[in-house]
C-alpha cells in the first residue's frame, strides 16, 4: 500500500471514529433531553395535583366554614327565641282549671299528646289523628302558622301565646323556644269567654 493509500484509509478511519463518537453524543443528548421532558412533565403533574389538592381543601374548608356559620346563627336564633319566650312567661296569665270543669269530659288525644275538658253539651267532637275539632274549639299541630302576638297564658307549663278576637282566639303552644301546637276558639253567643277560658286552663301535653 503506498502513502498515498494509507493516508486516505487514515482519514476514512478518524472519520469513522468522529462519526461514531458524535453519534454517541446526539445519542446521549437526546436521552438527556427525554429525561429532562419527562422529570418537567412529572413536575408539572405534582404541581397540578398540590394545585387540585390546596383547591379541594379549599373548598372543604370553605364548606365548614358555611356550615359552622350557620350553626351559630341557628344557635343565636334560638337564644333569641328562648328570650323572648322568657319575657313572655313573665307577663302571661296564668289559668287553672275551674271547679266547674271536673264535671266536663276528658277527651285524650294520644296521636299528639294533649288532653282537654269539654262541657257535656259539645257532642260534636272528632278527635283523631289530625288533632281535634268540635263547634268552637279546635286543637292541631302546629305547623308554621303566622299569627299575631298579643296575649299570654300559662297552662300546665307551657305557654300559649297568640290573641284574641271577635271572630277567634288562636295561640300558639310552646315550651322551651319549641312550638308543638295550635289550638284555635270560636266565640259564640252560646259561649261565653268564661267557658273557653275554662276549656283552655283544662289542657295538659305530653312532654316531648
Amino acid at each position: 500500500m503506498n502513502r498515498a493509500m494509507q493516508s486516505i484509509l487514515f482519514l476514512l478511519i478518524g472519520a469513522i471514529a468522529a462519526g461514531g463518537g458524535a453519534g454517541f453524543f446526539l445519542y446521549q443528548a437526546n436521552a438527556d433531553r427525554s429525561a429532562l421532558i419527562a422529570q418537567a412533565q412529572e413536575a408539572q403533574r405534582k404541581a397540578e395535583e398540590v394545585t387540585a389538592s390546596g383547591k379541594t381543601v379549599t373548598e372543604e374548608a370553605n364548606r365548614k366554614l358555611e356550615q359552622a356559620s350557620e350553626e351559630v346563627a341557628k344557635a343565636q336564633a334560638r337564644v333569641r327565641a328562648l328570650e323572648e319566650e322568657r319575657e313572655w312567661f313573665a307577663k302571661a296569665e296564668i289559668l287553672t282549671a275551674a271547679r266547674a270543669t271536673q264535671y266536663w269530659k276528658e277527651w285524650l288525644n294520644y296521636s299528639h299528646g294533649f288532653t282537654v275538658k269539654l262541657p257535656t253539651n259539645v257532642t260534636d267532637v272528632k278527635n283523631n289523628e289530625r288533632g281535634l275539632e268540635a263547634t268552637w274549639i279546635s286543637i292541631k299541630p302546629y305547623v308554621n302558622e303566622p299569627i299575631a302576638l298579643e296575649t299570654a297564658y300559662v297552662v300546665s307549663g307551657k305557654l300559649l301565646l297568640g290573641f284574641k278576637s271577635e271572630e277567634a282566639w288562636i295561640f300558639r303552644v310552646q315550651s322551651s323556644a319549641n312550638i308543638s301546637h295550635l289550638v284555635t276558639l270560636y266565640p259564640t253567643p252560646r259561649v261565653t269567654e268564661k267557658t273557653m277560658l275554662d276549656a283552655l286552663s283544662t289542657l295538659t301535653f305530653r312532654d316531648e
